[in-house]
């Protein structure tokens, strides 16, 4: 998957119960909880790890006024919600990927320097791809769950 991708490997329970090219119940639930709270982080302007992003620069937020058309977001990665709009999650034998096959992704999630038509643009990280405490502590009972015959 192009883009910004995370990586979870699922544990040994679940590839006792691997169907053949269909994601388990387990992937599919962490998967699903995954991509929630990745496309929360965009509505909090937070990273994984609880630290805010960045603001946008005063020339962004002027040029986002100006746009035609429609109402323009003031928040960081929110102009037009494609990138947020874009995250989901796909299964490959026993690995969870969550990503975004949007090219600009990875610019926004690791910051660019140089960026723009003069090469003076800084973008700064705003990550959004990662697992928080509150997704491992959310994970963890998925598992749990799971373990008990409560996740079908």
């Amino acid at each position: 998957m192009p883009g910004a991708t995370l990586t979870y490997v699922v544990n040994e329970i679940e590839r006792l119960m691997r169907r053949i090219g269909e994601p388990t119940p387990l992937q599919r639930a962490i998967g699903i909880t995954l991509v929630a709270s990745t496309k929360r982080r965009f509505t909090e302007s937070r990273a994984p790890d609880g630290s805010t992003w960045r603001p946008l620069s005063p020339r962004t937020i002027r040029r986002r006024r100006h746009g035609r058309g429609r109402r323009r977001s003031a928040k960081p990665l929110l102009d037009t919600g494609r990138l947020r709009n874009s995250i989901t999650y796909r299964v490959a034998g026993e690995v969870l990927y969550v990503g975004t096959n949007v090219e600009y992704a990875g610019i926004h999630q690791f910051g660019a320097r140089g960026a723009g038509r003069h090469h003076r643009v800084v973008i700064p990280a705003r990550p959004f791809l990662g697992i928080s405490r509150d997704d491992r502590e959310k994970i963890e009972h998925i598992i749990q769950d799971f373990i008990r015959g409560e996740l079908l």
